[in-house]
């Protein structure tokens, strides 16, 4: 943890304070940092037996604030106000501290404080609010003279350069961006004002997604036709685009079709992941989301599934992805300005509300929830269920769907966290709650008032009986947790299917 002042603000800040040119407490009790020959203080600053100035800094500021800066709340915003008689005699001093943590809209209760102990400051009061009502309420504290003019200016004008910064949005390249996962998650990072590069080479995927893409946030990305295996043109990209982040989804993703071709899938998927991360590592491009998957996990010794679970995959789709985790690990070992997010999916289906975006793979689909909607539409005529002899409620397997806008808002919470933390960070993006293929099936019907023909055929090479998600730590250190459940993920499907009939 480290106090700067908001002027020499830079990406890679733990903690914020605004520049004071004059003492502002002397206190027995308070640690004071120098600084250009002036004094600040050191934010709580009571340090107990055996504590470093930084537990401290982390211990004081929840006990006051509720905020826990060793999970997730940093940057970390703190703006003094001090009164204005301070800077003749330093007696009767007030200040007015604001914290505000930067990647959340929560914000502590208002609290007042008193310290009694100190030698020349009789009131300290901690006023919360939200940074939105920062500006005019400093304007305001101004006009009323309780706070300096002087320093109600500064204030302001870190404010102002704090905001223009923090409004700046990174630009995301995002690999396999007009599939199914890809394109939703293009429609929340723009929505969310990023700057979004795809690049594609629309094997598994078509060329209107873009103007679908644009219909629904009414923005426009950047579109590049080409293969993630080709170094060179992705050093074109690189070289022109000046990229901040990416988020790789581009890979096959068939189970089944791994077994039959794991000579293909490994070529894919391991050569377009080491071409990415060499020409990232040469452009100096070290923020990485990777499109995982709960396949690593193999069979799981027990349920549900947390992300220190042992390892061990059962088909070479599975493989592709766990042997690029452990690529990401060694390059984060290595290179330590990597800061990565490995996502591990559980079953993402659904489609976004507006109908235009959704799962549509070329050819027969390798995936449930396409072939599902393709027989409802009467375009395949029936459906297949691999297996009713599994350990499960019914027979057939069970796994945890997720709705895709769901696993698109994650995506925006990992690029947060490799933002602002360094490191590797695994993290299972699912609901917890797992789903039989009969019962998806029957809920299909039932919301969307269709008949789905089906019949029970042998167990697919590769499938396991269960997997569902334990996803906290997500929730804990993201933010994030799946709010749509699994009637809206079949009635979204199906308005897909209908609205691109």
């Amino acid at each position: 943890m480290k106090e700067i002042f908001i002027n020499d603000f830079n990406e890679n800040i733990d903690l914020v304070v605004t520049r004071v040119k004059a003492l502002l407490i002397n206190s027995k009790n308070e640690i004071l940092l120098e600084e250009n020959n002036n004094t600040y203080q050191f934010p709580g600053g009571h340090l107990k037996d055996n504590e470093t100035i930084e537990e401290c800094l982390q211990r004081e500021i929840k006990e006051e604030t509720g905020i826990d800066l060793t999970i997730n709340s940093k940057p970390f915003l703190k703006i003094t106000c001090f009164y204005k008689n301070y800077f003749n005699t330093g007696k009767n001093v007030k200040s007015i501290i604001y914290y505000y943590d930067i990647y959340s809209d929560k914000m502590p209760n208002f609290e007042e404080t008193n310290y009694d102990d100190l030698e020349i400051q009789t009131d300290f009061n901690l006023l919360y609010l939200r940074l939105k009502d920062l500006k005019s309420f400093l304007i305001q504290s101004k006009e009323d003279g309780t706070t300096n003019e002087n320093i109600a200016n500064e204030m302001l004008l870190a404010l102002d350069t704090y905001l223009t910064r923090k409004e700046k949005k990174m630009k995301i390249l995002v690999t396999g961006g007009l599939g199914f996962i890809g394109s939703h998650t293009c429609v929340e990072l723009l929505n969310n004002n990023y700057e979004v590069v795809v690049i594609d080479n629309l094997s598994n995927s078509k060329i209107d997604v873009v103007d679908k893409i644009k219909t629904i946030t009414n923005k426009s990305l950047t579109f590049y036709n080409e293969d993630v295996c080709n170094e060179e043109k992705l050093e074109e990209i690189f070289s022109k685009e000046k990229i901040d982040a990416v988020i790789h989804f581009a890979g096959y993703k068939a189970v089944g079709e791994s077994v039959k071709e794991p000579i293909m899938y490994y070529e894919n998927n391991l050569i377009s992941t080491l071409k990415l991360l060499k020409v990232m590592k040469k452009y100096n491009c070290k923020n990485f989301v990777f499109s995982s998957s709960a396949t690593v996990y193999g069979s799981p010794k027990s349920l549900p599934i947390k992300e220190d679970f042992p390892l061990k995959t059962t088909n070479p789709y599975g493989t592709t992805k766990l042997m690029i985790e452990n690529i990401l690990k060694d390059l984060e070992a290595s290179d330590k300005d990597f800061s990565i997010a490995i996502l591990r999916y559980f079953n993402p289906i659904g489609a976004h509300k507006s109908g235009l975006l959704g799962e549509n793979p070329k050819g027969i689909p390798n995936n449930l929830m396409p072939y599902i909607v393709r027989v409802a539409n009467k375009e395949l005529d029936i459906l297949s269920i691999f297996g009713n002899d599994y350990d499960t409620v019914d027979g057939t397997g069970v796994r945890d769907y997720i709705h895709v806008v769901d696993l698109a808002k994650g995506h925006l919470k990992a690029i947060e966290k490799v933002a602002r933390d360094k490191g590797l960070f695994t993290y299972n993006l699912g609901t917890g709650k797992g789903y039989s293929v009969l019962e998806l099936v029957n809920t299909f019907m039932k919301v969307n008032n269709v008949d789905v023909p089906y019949k029970i055929v042998d167990r697919r090479p590769g499938d396991i009986a269960s997997c569902y998600a334990d996803a906290t730590k997500a929730y804990e250190e993201l933010g994030w947790k799946a709010e749509l459940g699994i009637e809206e993920m079949c009635r979204d499907a199906y308005n897909f299917i209908k609205t691109n009939k």
